[in-house]
């Protein structure tokens, strides 16, 4: 799988300047086309990562195949309108076939690096730099191929892209996969939570709110959206610190501030650097 994605992404690099002759696209344009491909599978990854032990490694491998292919059809059909003097349709095809490119991208990531840690957990580093060899190595043999096709039509060597695609989905749809190492060692979901921190959330979640802001594209004045993103933002990384889990057949509330939010009647904190609410 991991061989897959530096095929996408080299496809995408090498067909930037034919884009943007066929699109008439300035530099700034063209490099949003790009841009495109790229922070959404940041996102996708922080995304799935926190489900990841919830859907399942299976579920999330058939997400990313499915944005793989969607990107080669969307790819192919932009091109088609392209040849047919619908300039704006193909262009938001190839638009948005590069955004559910990046989430496919971004969904690998998040569960092959766990199914591979979980799978060698006594030989984590050797196993996972092997894995990550495939980057590089797809990259080169991507960009060979590319090379040596020569000038046959974008649309080949974006719908080409597809077979690494088919080929881990056909490998892998059969396969059992493990159970998540948290899951399997006991570890709760909050305290996986705790070793990200608050302060990480917060961070990570301020980055992807304004670069969603920017995606939305809100004018230069439109400030309190643009502030009202970034304060939502941070509102879901403080959530992310909190998690409701049993408590004597009732319900508590576990957060990591002085306070526990949205007080209830009849709650009350138990001592403890970290609060627990009951009632």
């Amino acid at each position: 799988m991991l061989y897959a994605k530096p095929r996408f992404f080299i496809t995408r690099v090498f067909l930037v300047d034919t884009w943007s002759e066929a699109f008439d696209l300035n530099p700034a344009e063209a490099g949003r086309l790009m841009g495109i491909g790229i922070w959404p599978f940041f996102v996708a990854i922080i995304f799935f990562s926190l489900l990841i032990d919830r859907i399942g490694y299976k579920l999330a491998m058939i997400f990313a195949f499915i944005g793989h292919m969607t990107w080669g059809v969307m790819g192919y059909l932009a091109y088609q309108y392209l040849k047919s003097g619908d300039i704006d349709t193909a262009y938001v095809l190839l638009d948005w076939g590069s955004l559910v490119f990046a989430l496919g991208n971004g969904t690998v990531e998040a569960f092959i690096n766990p199914v591979v840690a979980t799978m060698f957990n006594k030989e984590k580093t050797k196993w996972l730099n092997i894995l990550h060899a495939a980057w590089p190595g797809g990259l080169v043999l991507a960009g060979i191929i590319f090379i040596g096709m020569g000038n046959v039509e974008w649309w080949i060597k974006i719908v080409i892209t597809v077979v690494p695609a088919i080929m881990y989905f056909v490998i892998l749809i059969r396969q059992e996969f493990p159970t998540n190492e948290r899951v399997a060692a006991g570890v709760s979901y909050r305290e996986m939570l705790q070793e990200f921190g608050i302060g990480g959330a917060s961070l990570v979640v301020f980055l992807v709110v304004l670069q969603l802001n920017d995606f939305i594209g809100p004018g230069p004045e439109d400030y309190a959206m643009r502030y009202g993103f970034i304060a939502i933002g941070v509102l879901i990384s403080w959530l992310l610190d909190i998690t409701y889990v049993p408590w004597d057949g009732q319900y508590c509330c576990s957060c990591v501030l002085s306070s526990c939010p949205w007080p209830r009647p009849n709650w009350v904190l138990t001592p403890g650097s970290n609060p627990l609410c009951t009632g």
